[in-house]
């Protein structure tokens, strides 16, 4: 079973290091009005890790107003029990008005966002667990919002994150990259590979059950963070 996404949703959601990320694609502000219900079907729709990791809302270049912006977290946020853990924006408008309202803001320069969506590679979103027998096959990211059960696979140029249960085998980063990370709701793999790292896991380790990303440091060596859902 393979899926591939050709072209971007409008609004997507993405896993990223013990995160997750809502990103709205609205280069001319056209749907400004409009982006608390959209944010919030998306959310709906997706079931996706309610009360379980922080939120990243990233507007990109989109101008916010403060109404706007009290939509959201009124409706939106206490509607699905997530935690909101910041902004990610381009616009110097949108940083002020946000960090003047108290909330953490993590900047994106226009460059950086071209070059971010030039290079982006298509994402796989799956909304549900992956069963024994299936192998997923992918060009970029992967977000399971469910489990990967014992039996079942996944082999990804991008980084791998699975919500729920992670007792499959994985391979992120299958092209050679070693910037690649692999993340789980629940750590229960014996076995994972980045790039062409493998790294066999010890069900004695204080981390294993537990919600995790997996990274390869400079030496080739993996390293384990515990994601803190606080």
């Amino acid at each position: 079973m393979v899926k591939k996404h050709n072209e971007l949703p409008f609004i997507e959601i993405k896993g990223r290091k013990g995160l997750l990320c809502l990103v709205v694609h609205d280069k001319k502000n056209e749907i400004l009005q409009d982006l608390p219900k959209m944010i919030k079907e998306t959310i709906d729709g997706s079931e996706v890790l309610k009360g379980q990791l922080p939120l990243v809302i990233d507007v990109g270049q989109i101008r916010l107003t403060r109404k706007i912006v009290l939509e959201i977290i009124n409706e939106i946020l206490p509607d699905n029990s997530l935690k909101l853990h910041s902004w990610a924006v381009s616009d110097p408008g949108t940083k002020s008005l946000l960090i003047n309202m108290g909330f953490s803001v993590e900047s994106i320069s226009l460059e950086n966002m071209e070059n971010t969506q030039q290079e982006r590679l298509p994402n796989t979103i799956f909304k549900n667990s992956i069963r024994s027998g299936e192998h997923i096959e992918a060009e970029g990211d992967v977000l399971v919002i469910g489990d990967l059960h014992p039996g079942a696979e996944i082999t990804a140029k991008g980084n791998i994150f699975v919500t729920g249960r992670l007792q499959g085998i994985v391979h992120a980063g299958c092209d050679g990259s070693l910037d690649r990370y692999v993340g789980a709701g629940t750590f229960l793999a014996e076995q994972i590979r980045i790039s062409n790292k493998v790294s066999i896991t010890d069900r004695e380790q204080q981390w294993w059950g537990q919600s995790v990303v997996v990274t390869v440091v400079e030496d080739g060596t993996f390293r384990i963070c515990e994601i803190n859902r606080r």
